[in-house]
Formats: C-alpha cells, structure tokens, sequence
C-alpha cells in the first residue's frame, strides 16, 4: 500500500511537470541575400533576419511594416565584418529580432534608405510571416 502511493505521487509530479514544461523552440533565421516570400513560425518563436549593411554610406534599415503580432526583440543590431586595422568603411551586416506573440499573416517590410532620402529606397526585404 505503501509502495502504491510513492509510485501515484511520483507520476503525479511527473505529469504535472510535462504539462508545465514549454517547448523550447530554435530561431527561425532569415539570411537577407536568400530570397523570402513567406515562412511559418509559431507560437513565442524567434525569428531573426540579418541584411547586409553599411552605416559609413549613410544608409540605413528601416521598420516599413511591422505584422502586429510579431515583437521586436532587437532592433537594427550591427556588426560590422572582420577587416584589417585602420581599414574604413567596412560594411557588415545588421540583425533584427522578433517574437510571434498571436497567430496571424502579415507581411514583415524593411527599407535600406538614407534618413534625409526619403523618397529613395536603395533595397526592399519583404516577407510574409505566417503564425500559427
């Protein structure tokens, strides 16, 4: 009898803790020279998109279109290229990060631009970011 009731509460505790545990989920990764027309993500994952960039040309990335389920996380985070000392205008790349906080379908809009250009747009990213 003893024995039985170790056991009920052992696999109690066990089942109660499954059902707590989140899944831990990877990033979902987005390579700006790779081409992007949608991709799925769900529930609280991450996802992250690094462009190519150059902050030294004046340019910059901008937020166009921001699904309002996804979360920014890290926004415009650069880093530039390894290069040899005293080397300037090195470009690098910069990352943005975001969370899936509902489910939805949205596009997920970036311009590379300079700020005083505001009618040029030197590159787009677009890509439609489906949550479910």
């Amino acid at each position: 009898m003893h024995i039985r009731a170790i056991v009920i509460t052992l696999l109690t505790v066990f089942f109660v803790g499954c059902m707590n545990k989140q899944t831990v989920q990877e990033p979902f990764v987005i390579n700006g020279e790779t081409a992007c027309q949608s991709i799925n993500l769900r529930l609280n994952q991450q996802l992250t998109v690094r462009l190519k960039a150059n902050p030294t040309t004046g340019y910059q990335w901008v937020l166009k279109q921001q699904p309002s389920f996804l979360k920014i996380i890290n926004a415009d985070v650069y880093q530039q290229d390894s290069h040899p000392e005293g080397m300037v205008g090195v470009g690098g790349q910069t990352t943005w990060s975001f969370q899936a906080q509902a489910k939805g379908s949205d596009a997920l809009i970036l311009i590379y631009q300079r700020p005083w250009e505001k009618e040029q747009v030197a590159e787009t990213f677009e890509c439609v970011i489906n949550v479910n």
